[in-house]
C-alpha cells in the first residue's frame, strides 16, 4: 500500500528527474548473500513502481547489504536478535524532481 501511494504521488505530483531505490539487509548471513538479497529487494521495488506508472528509465536500483544499519543489536541469530534487527531489513527510496504546479 505504501508503494502504491508513492507511485501515485510521484505520477501525479512530481516532474520526476530520477528515483533511486536502495535495498538493505540486517547483519545476519554472509556479505555476499546480503548484497544479493539487498539488490533483489531494490529490484522488486523498482519493478513494482515501474508497473504502476513510474518511468522505469528514471529508476535506479542498488543493494548495499548490511552496510547502513539503523539499529545495532548484540548477539547471535536468536529470535530476539532477529526481531531487533528488523528495521535494518528495508528499502529506501529517494525521489529527485520538482513538484508540479
Amino acid at each position: 500500500q505504501k508503494l502504491l501511494r508513492l507511485a501515485e504521488q510521484v505520477n501525479k505530483g512530481y516532474n520526476l528527474k530520477s528515483l533511486e531505490v536502495i535495498g538493505h539487509t540486517d547483519r545476519i548471513g554472509s556479505n555476499a548473500s546480503n548484497m544479493l538479497l539487498s539488490q533483489a529487494r531494490a529490484e522488486t521495488v523498482k519493478t513494482f513502481l515501474a508497473g504502476n506508472g513510474v518511468s522505469a528509465s528514471l529508476i535506479t536500483a542498488r543493494g548495499v547489504g548490511s552496510s547502513q544499519p539503523i539499529v545495532t543489536c548484540a548477539g547471535s541469530a536468536t529470535p530476539t536478535v532477529i526481531a531487533c534487527l528488523q528495521p535494518n531489513r528495508r528499502v529506501d527510496v529517494a525521489v529527485n524532481g520538482s513538484l508540479k504546479p
